[in-house]
């Protein structure tokens, strides 16, 4: 969609951007101005960008903060969204669907934007929260316990 590298991308898609206005100052999506703590890197001025690895991570100059906020937000609510309300339409015409709970665990359930979003796109009183995997290995690994204990043999 942006015309960027994919390990770019999944910077990029994790949370809020800012705007770089100049050198010592960002715009963030809500309309925040901050000065920086050290300057922003050369040729990343007046595009937007998002904390990477090695620093501010410019993306792209051909939108506001707010704008990428609302695209950023609306196709998680497309993918994610669409994809859980057909997972619980699925259960659901297999007999129920557990209390109207969703439990979201793996790499998407540490952006709390697409636990935000899935409140918002669900029917009414379900709630959304955050597994914890085994009660130790948090959110993550949740397909890799699972092959594990699906492997070992049960006494």
């Amino acid at each position: 969609m942006l015309g960027i590298p994919r390990g770019a991308a999944d910077w990029v898609k994790r949370g809020p951007c800012v705007r770089l206005e100049t050198p010592h100052v960002s715009l963030g999506e809500d309309g925040s101005r901050v000065f920086l703590d050290s300057p922003a890197p050369p040729g990343s001025v007046g595009w937007l960008a998002v904390p990477g690895p090695a620093g501010p991570l410019p993306f792209s100059s051909a939108m506001s903060p707010a704008e990428w906020r609302a695209l950023r937000l609306a196709v998680k609510r497309e993918v994610l969204g669409a994809t859980v309300r057909r997972a619980l339409d699925a259960l659901d015409s297999l007999g129920g669907r557990g209390g109207g709970s969703v439990v979201v665990v793996g790499g998407p359930a540490g952006d709390d934007e697409v636990l935000g979003v899935l409140a918002r796109e669900l029917p009414p009183g379900t709630v959304v929260g955050r597994g914890n995997v085994a009660g130790v290995l948090g959110h993550r690994y949740a397909v890799a316990y699972g092959l594990a204990t699906g492997a070992c043999p049960r006494e």
